[in-house]
Parts: C-alpha cells; sequence; structure tokens
C-alpha cells in the first residue's frame, strides 16, 4: 500500500521537452477542416484537422476542452469537433480553449524520442503525451526513480518541470 501511494504520489512527473526545437515558436496551422470530424475521432485525426492543435479532453466537470496555439482560430476547431461533442453528450458552445505551448504533434515526437531513453531506466513504468495537460508524463516507481528520470533528461537536453 506504501508503494501504491508514493506511486500515486510521483506518478505526475511532467516533461517539458525543450529538444532542438524553439519552444517559443509559434504553433503553426496544419490543414484546415473541410467537415466535422467524426464521433470517435482520434486525437490524432484532431491534429491533422485543428489549426495549432495541442490536445483535446474533457475537464472534471465534463467540459469539453482544447488546447490551441494562441493564433489558432477556436470557430475552425469548434467546427471540427462538433460530432466529437455532440456524442458525448455536451454543447460545443460550452467548449472551453486553452492556449497551448506545444502542438500534439511535437509532444508525440518528442514522447517517441523520451520514450526509448527512460523506459530502459529502472523503476520507469511508462510515458504519455498527455492531452488534458499539453504535456508529456513519465510514470515512475519512486523518488530514485524520479532522480533518475530528471538526469536523463538534462543529458537529453530536455528540462523537467518540477
Amino acid at each position: 500500500m506504501r508503494i501504491r501511494k508514493l506511486l500515486i504520489a510521483v506518478v505526475p512527473v511532467v516533461v517539458v521537452a525543450a529538444c532542438a526545437d524553439d519552444p517559443t515558436a509559434p504553433v503553426g496551422p496544419t490543414e484546415r477542416p473541410s467537415q466535422p470530424l467524426p464521433a470517435g475521432a482520434s486525437v490524432d485525426d484532431m491534429d491533422r484537422a485543428i489549426p495549432g492543435f495541442g490536445g483535446f479532453f474533457y475537464d472534471e466537470s465534463g467540459t469539453p476542452t482544447v488546447f490551441l496555439a494562441a493564433m489558432a482560430d477556436r470557430g475552425l476547431a469548434a467546427q471540427a469537433l462538433t460530432n466529437v461533442v455532440r456524442s458525448a453528450g455536451q454543447r460545443i458552445d460550452g467548449m472551453r480553449v486553452l492556449v497551448a505551448d506545444y502542438s500534439w504533434r511535437d509532444l508525440t515526437r518528442w514522447r517517441g524520442g523520451l520514450t526509448t531513453a527512460v523506459l530502459g531506466i529502472d523503476g520507469v513504468y511508462w510515458t504519455d503525451a498527455d492531452e488534458s495537460a499539453n504535456r508529456i508524463r513519465v510514470g515512475v516507481r519512486d523518488l530514485a526513480s524520479v532522480s533518475r528520470v530528471r538526469s536523463e533528461l538534462l543529458r537529453l537536453g530536455s528540462r523537467p518541470a518540477r
């Protein structure tokens, strides 16, 4: 039980990948949606259809929430997500928009490189591109694992978040 509590407390190690890319560069538009996405659209489908996309989720109260780059078009996001949101019994006009620090495409690319580097570390269980936080997360067993992950991130040129 003690290990489980520690795991729950330590799991939210968030990684902000600084890589060789400029994280302050604006997230560029992708292609414009020609029609709303189907109800079961994946996050990757959303990324291809929504300019400036950084993630989509339903918050704790069930409100549809999308991460968009500061200059992204909320109207295009709402148009693309209409079927997705309605299929969950929500209203598109209640959608919340948060400013994305990173594009979904960058997060998934960074996660791919990070996964190879950190899954070999004892006590690391998983990595995730978290669409509800616009970050990469690493699941670890204990504080020693957190320290080893942070060291590896620094070696790779990434900066761990606190």
